[in-house]
């Protein structure tokens, strides 16, 4: 049985817990991720962040056209800590979200929900199934040529579907992000 509950902290950024929602109130922050089901590591994303309110405020209105601005490199870094699960190129022109999924069904159940909030939004991100459920969203707006605010507004609305991972996958994530987190924090410590 794995529970995962992962927070976002003021101080440490990104707090990861596999010992479910108990730990998460014993932190002083507020959770990003909580569990759905102790048997299935089903998770749904809550944003938080001074980028989050902006990102679920702002609707993807349909396509881009070439007139469509580029997210700021400043605004860019506030919206990405508010975005937890995606990782941005190195050329800043795309975010990619990656995670495998408890099994085929899982995939394309994801799938079809994101298809639904894509099409009701007018905005399609490029998806990619490999080995029957490693799951890959990419997001940028290819008219501009990178990042736009309905970008990361639709990363916003993805993270708040549901999601069957992969207990394997969930379990390597957390322990991924308690590293980076204890990592991040020592740096904060020594300034």
């Amino acid at each position: 049985m794995l529970r995962l509950a992962i927070l976002r902290c003021h101080r440490c950024d990104l707090v990861i817990s596999s010992h479910g929602p108990a730990a998460a109130r014993r932190c002083r922050s507020f959770p990003v991720v909580r569990a759905m089901s102790s048997a299935t590591p089903a998770v749904t994303l809550n944003l938080q962040g001074p980028g989050a309110d902006k990102l679920l405020a702002a609707g993807c209105s349909g396509a881009c056209s070439r007139d469509t601005p580029k997210v700021e490199p400043a605004e860019l870094e506030e919206y990405m800590r508010a975005l937890p699960a995606w990782h941005l190129n190195a050329d800043k022109t795309m975010i990619t979200r990656t995670f495998t999924a408890k099994n085929f069904m899982a995939a394309i159940r994801f799938f079809n929900k994101l298809a639904e909030v894509a099409e009701a939004e007018g905005h399609h991100p490029d998806l990619h199934l490999r080995n029957f459920r490693e799951v890959e969203i990419n997001l940028s707006t290819h008219a501009v040529g990178g990042l736009t605010l309905p970008d990361l507004a639709m990363a916003a609305k993805l993270d708040q579907l549901e999601v069957e991972y992969s207990p394997k996958w969930a379990q390597k994530e957390a322990e991924r992000l308690q590293a980076a987190t204890a990592t991040g924090m020592e740096g904060e410590r020594a300034e």
